[in-house]
């Protein structure tokens, strides 16, 4: 029998841990359409200020997931909403980009 290489596994788990997060995102089709509508305001900004751009929009995202789901995760049947990251990454984009 062959043993997969650790990196294999390592890919596996963060595969696994990424679908377990989105399947706790609550999908809102207005939402999408939203984010959809930012990601050429984003590029652009990457574009203008740097790459700073993309951290801060991640950071951003990250603490919003991070509390959208520490205020839900109690509720029965509990997700985190897309409003979440559409409110975070309007926040991220009106921040200066030398943060």
């Amino acid at each position: 029998m062959t043993e997969t290489p650790i990196s294999d596994y390592i890919v596996k788990k963060t595969m696994k841990e990424i679908e377990c997060m989105l399947s706790k995102v609550l999908k809102q089709q207005v939402m999408n359409r939203v984010l959809y509508a930012l990601a050429p305001i984003m590029v652009f900004s990457i574009y203008l200020f740097g790459w700073r751009v993309l951290v801060v929009l991640a950071i951003a995202n990250l603490f919003a997931y991070i509390t959208e789901h520490l205020f839900v995760h109690k509720k029965k049947g509990g997700k985190v909403s897309m409003a979440a990251f559409v409110t975070a990454s309007l926040y991220a984009l009106s921040l200066p980009p030398t943060i």
